[in-house]
Order: structure tokens, then sequence, then C-alpha cells
């Protein structure tokens, strides 16, 4: 069979699309699409023979890469859409793909694979130990994991800026401390998007080429130490072999030959005002106008975006956070709403609208259907179990609110943002408007809440 591309991921199912949540192959940001092939280009010089697990495997594409040179590749992915867009777009007889959670792999049985691949997950989940933990149960003990995440420094402190999809970013010392709690060796590398220039013998040796930095200082550019480069992501290779430095191909490199884009985002991301129909790059321009503060003309922005492209749940939802923001109860509704009914399985979505419906409207049963629906989703999601804790201490259920709020606490013990979401929770006074009394809204019509505490008791 002939191997892939980058050229031949081009979109053949309609099932998945653009949500900013996961990447898809066919978008038109360069920046986004040279990070996620570039580490399944590297991941790809681990895994030739070897049976690999893609954890979080999204639209399929690097399961696809992998696949080429695996003995056998498994996608894992929570959506079922993207699951069953996977299935049907990359048909080899090595890969497969299953639908199921990152906290509970659905594959039965201990050390099945050589090579857990794992890229821009784990930030998505509040449990992260527990993950680790499935990780360790499917590898061999020889077996290695490949994993990336986000540099919360550079990624969000920096600019000011917080992805909606995040649930936990870490700091360079939090992920190197969860990854020594499971594995006895880890070398640890950063990737980030440089402007390059690059010298290349054009015959004879293949010889890997000296590095170097450079910096612009007071007086122009000056050379820099490499260690000097930031990583805007971080990316490790863990093992309880102390084999992995032999394991890694030193610096590693991507480069784009068609000379059709800039490396840098800025001239596709800097005008708010600037005519394009790409819905990355309108998305790029929303971004930029809400970190500065210009709400209203993001808004204008969103609504010009949702006309053209009336499908992106993300776009709705961020029109309800900022209609709310602006104090518009009823148009945040509605762009809640909409989102949720473009994806019904989004976890941020459901808990927006939940949280609209509880906190502002006083609409208790709907919401706690929400978070409920959540729950079903991701049986350990913090700011479900939270809500539902609030619910129930507003309506006079103490044993129950504690119970929820201790669930809450357990899946992030001393983690400072869980603490203050309970802490505020609990003391959160009964709701402004409200369709009932607290006393009369009856949370056993939507099931009692002892049958919902069974069905949270996995």
């Amino acid at each position: 069979m002939m191997n892939s591309t980058p050229k031949d991921y081009e979109r053949t199912n309609a099932d998945i699309g653009l949500t900013g949540e996961r990447f898809v192959p066919w978008v038109q940001d360069p920046i986004i699409t040279y990070e996620h092939l570039h580490r399944y280009a590297f991941a790809k010089e681990f895994v030739e023979g070897k049976r690999v697990i893609d954890l979080a495997s999204g639209e399929g594409y690097g399961s696809a890469m992998l696949a080429e040179i695996a003995f056998s590749v498994t996608g894992i992915d929570i959506d079922e859409a993207s699951i069953r867009h996977a299935t049907q777009k990359y048909l080899r007889p090595n890969l497969k793909f299953i639908q199921g959670s990152l906290l509970d792999i659905p594959v039965k049985g201990q050390g099945l694979f050589d090579v857990a691949v794992c890229f821009e997950a784990l930030e998505h989940i509040a449990d992260q130990a527990q993950l680790l933990k499935e990780v360790k149960r499917v590898l061999t003990k020889e077996g290695s994991l490949i994993i990336s995440t986000p540099n919360k420094e550079i990624y969000s402190d920096n600019p000011d800026y917080q992805n909606p999809f995040h649930i936990k970013e870490l700091y360079f010392g939090e992920f190197k401390n969860q990854l020594s709690d499971f594995f006895q060796h880890t070398t640890f590398l950063g990737q980030k998007v440089f402007r390059s220039s690059n010298i290349f013998p054009l015959e004879g040796s293949r010889k890997p080429l000296k590095s170097f930095a450079i910096d612009k200082q007071a007086r122009g550019f000056g050379f820099v130490s490499l260690d000097k480069k930031p990583a805007r992501y971080f990316i490790a290779v863990a093992t309880d072999q102390d084999t992995v430095e032999d394991l890694l191909p030193g610096d590693s490199y991507l480069v784009d030959i068609s000379d059709s884009v800039a490396i840098s985002p800025a001239p596709t991301r800097s005008s708010a005002n600037q005519s394009t129909e790409d819905p990355e790059e309108i998305y790029g321009d929303v971004q930029a106008l809400i970190q500065s503060g210009r709400n209203d003309e993001a808004i204008r922005l969103l609504e010009k975006m949702i006309k053209s492209f009336p499908g992106i749940g993300l776009a709705y939802n961020d029109l309800g956070v900022l209609s709310l923001y602006q104090g518009d109860r009823d148009k945040a509704r509605h762009h809640y709403e909409e989102a949720v009914r473009l994806q019904p399985a989004n976890l941020i979505f459901l808990k927006n609208l939940a949280d609209l419906y509880v906190r502002v409207e006083g609409r208790v049963r709907e919401g706690l259907a929400l978070f409920q629906k959540v729950l079903s989703i991701q049986p350990d999601d913090v700011e479900a179990l939270t809500g539902i804790g609030t619910i129930c201490a507003v309506t006079g259920k103490d044993t129950d609110a504690a119970f929820f709020f201790g669930k809450a606490f357990c899946r992030s013990v001393n983690d400072p943002v869980v603490l203050g979401m309970i802490e505020a929770a609990k003391a959160r006074t009964p709701f402004q408007a409200v369709a009932a009394e607290p006393g009369s809204l009856a949370l056993t019509n939507l099931g009692t809440l002892d049958e919902n505490l069974d069905l949270l008791r996995l």
C-alpha cells in the first residue's frame, strides 16, 4: 500500500468539522498543522513493527500515519462522530478505532501495547493520574509512552489566554512530577514553531548539522544558547527501561517546502476586518478581539461567522459567553442552546448551558439534567459534580451536597482551582430568579437522588 502524506488527508466525511476542540487536517492555519503533523512524525520514529495505541486519536490522521510502519494501531477517542469518520476514511488491515474514555480505556487485559501515544489530551482531563494509570495497564513492562501537553506559562499565562476546552494545564514541574509517579525514566523535549533558516546537504552525507539560536536584542539580533528556546508544548518519552535516551532521534525538524504560507500566524490573524471565508482565521480574529477587550466587535464578527458557517457550535458558545457578560441572558440562552443542539455531547457547551439555567435563571431541574448528562459522558467531571453539589446545597439537601462536593474534591485533591470552585459553590446564596421556592424544587422528578448516586458510584 502506498504511504500517505499530509496532502492525502483531505476531508471525506462531513460528520466532524471545526469545533476548536480537535485538530482536523483540512484547517488552513499552518501553525496548528505544523504542530500536529510534526508530533506524529516524531512518534513514528518509535513505532516500527510495534503494537501502538493512539489515545485521543480524533480525526484519525495520526493513527493512520503510525499504521504505515507499525505492526498494529488502535485509535481511542470519546467522540462517536470522530470514531465513525476515522473508521470510514482510514482503511488499513492493521488499523482500528474504538470509542471510549481515556480514563477507562476500552480494551480488556494488561500489557497489550508496546507504545502509547497521547498528544494534547492530558489538559482536557481533570483526573490525569487515572489516565496515566490506564496507560500503565495497557503497556507492556518494556513499553513507552509518548505524550504532549501545552506549557501553561507560554500557552496561557503570558498571552493571558484561556482555551475553553482545557480543564487542567500544567507547568513543567507539574508535568515532570506526574510522569515520575508512573515511570522510572522520562526524557523531556520542547516544541514550538520558529522562524528559521535551513542549510542542508544537496548530495552526499545526511549527517545532522549543528543548530543555532538567535534573539532580537537592543542592538539587533545576537546569538544565544539553544536552551533559551521557549517550549510552547512539552513532549515526553517515558518508560521503565533505562534506554530511553537511546530511543531519541535527536533534534527533529518539520519543514514546509510549499513556501505558500507565512510561518507567523500574525498575517492571517491581525485584522478583524479582513475579508476571509476561512472559519479558522475568523475565529483567530475573534479571540484576538476578546483578549483585547473589544467584545462588541467580537460579537459582530461571531454573528457574521455563524451566517456563513451555521454549523460551528463553538461560535454559538462564545456568543453565549459574551452575551451573558453583557447582561443579555435571553441571547445567551439562545446561543448556548444552539451550541448544545449542534454538539449535544460537548461537555463545555453542556456545562455552560447548565450553569446559566441554574445560576442565572433558577431552572434547577433543567440544569441538573444537563449536569447528569455531562457525568454520563465523563463521570469524573469536577465542574458537573460541583454544579450538582451546589443544587443540592441550595435546595436543602446538605448530605447529598457534601457527597458531591467530596466526590469533586477527591478527583483533584489539593488543586487550588477545584478548591476555589467548591468554596465558591458552598458560599452561594439561593438563586435570585427561580420558578419556585427552593423547597418545592423536587429533584426526584428526574429520578431520585439515590438512583443518581448509584449511577455515579461506578
